[in-house]
């Protein structure tokens, strides 16, 4: 007999929402960002607004897939990184510098006694890579950055605390000119990625979680509160207590921020006249992890199914999926996200649609070995970290169009 996953997907993962809709199609992308003719994933959620969707359709593969390549790694602690041909893969041992087109490995930093740190996703920016590196028990933690072709380091910021959560990065007109990270501590490091100078910290006395820029930079924190902070000098322009720790943040254009809390609801606080207060509450999904935004819908998955909820109103407009706990990302229509040692892509508009039903959403499935808990879409591949495979085996995998 079939599994339950396997009836929904072939049977297109029927969901029940509340938007309104006629017999059509609702298969379209919508948001735009400055990287829209990029075919990279240079920061981890793709960029600084942390939406987790790159707008172009060549990202990723949208029809039938066969296996790139695949290569065992150490477990790996957070979402990969591509950029410039290279998919840069953090470990609890070691940071890897992988070729996306075969996977061989160009430069690994750590993993040997006594220097293995327990590393954060990484950002990518014109050719060097901020990264995050807990103690190894002869250092401190710190950020660090190295040089992207060879993993030379440029310069090192020792930190208070173990890291929890990857950098972000400030764009101050087209200059990228911060790198922001904090620590379990509770701190937040405002540092210039030139010099590697501490510009400013913040203590906020809760450890940091999730970070997001846009206008200003928003900090989650573990306490269940989400902070927006000037970006120049740190100081606070609002604060909000959500009630359970902050697990993701989202920025849209206008200046709203999405916040999705562990165990509890999604909301959308205004921006503008409305900074910080709440302008609807979505509890039909908690974020596992990363949101998704595309400008007019947002998606998560907390260990059951998606919901795409709709970004105006946060009505859900259909749902599909089953054991969903895998961090999710999406590229022009496409949305990919794992569900066990399934590797699922759905259309974004969720397929055909009558009222609140939606059919036949997903594009492709294809299963790997072990559970897959991070993807990235980039270089018209799907790279899936997956563990707990055969043999207990961890490894990461790139999927192309057949």
């Amino acid at each position: 007999m079939p599994s339950r996953r396997q009836v929904l997907a072939s049977l297109g993962a029927v969901g029940v929402g509340s938007a309104a809709g006629c017999l059509a199609s609702v298969d379209q992308p919508a948001h735009h960002t400055d990287e829209d003719t990029t075919t990279d994933w240079p920061l981890p959620d793709f960029d600084h607004w942390a939406t987790g969707y790159n707008p172009n359709p060549d990202a990723g593969p949208t029809g039938p897939v066969t296996r790139r390549w695949d290569r065992d790694v150490p477990a790996v602690n957070g979402r990969p990184v591509v950029a410039d041909g290279t998919v840069f893969v953090p470990t609890w041992q070691s940071l890897l510098a992988l070729d996306a087109g075969d996977g061989t490995v160009q430069w690994k930093l750590g993993g040997e006694e006594g220097n293995r740190p327990l590393f954060s996703a990484a950002a990518v920016v014109d050719g060097t890579v901020y990264v995050n590196a807990g103690s190894d028990g002869e250092t401190e933690p710190s950020l660090r950055a190295l040089d992207a072709e060879t993993g030379d380091e440029q310069w090192r910021v020792e930190l208070r605390d173990s890291v929890w959560t990857p950098p972000a990065v400030s764009y101050l007109g087209s200059d990228p000119r911060l790198i922001f990270t904090g620590d379990a501590w509770g701190t937040v490091y405002a540092v210039d990625r030139q010099s590697g100078k501490i510009v400013w910290t913040r203590d906020l006395f809760s450890a940091i979680r999730t970070l997001a820029v846009k206008g200003g930079l928003f900090v989650g924190t573990a306490g269940g509160e989400v902070y927006a902070l000037d970006e120049q000098d740190g100081r606070g322009r609002w604060r909000r207590k959500l009630g359970a720790a902050i697990e993701a943040l989202s920025c849209s254009q206008g200046g709203s921020v999405y916040a999705g809390t562990f165990g509890g609801a999604i909301r959308k606080l205004g921006g503008g006249l409305h900074a910080g207060t709440t302008r609807w509450e979505s509890a039909s999904v908690s974020a596992q992890s990363a949101l998704v935004y595309t400008g007019q819908t947002v998606y998560a998955n907390d260990g059951t199914s998606l919901v795409a909820a709709n970004y105006r109103t946060g009505e859900t407009e259909w749902t599909a999926g089953d054991d969903l706990f895998c961090t999710p990302a999406a590229a022009g229509d496409t949305f990919y996200v794992g569900g066990g040692t399934t590797l699922y892509a759905y259309k974004l508009g969720g397929g055909l649609g009558v009222d609140d039903v939606r059919f036949a959403p997903t594009r492709w499935t294809t299963e790997l070995d072990g559970a897959i808990h991070q993807v990235t879409v980039a270089d018209g591949a799907v790279f899936a970290a997956s563990d707990e495979g055969s043999d207990g085996r961890t490894a990461i995998y790139a999927v192309e169009s057949a």
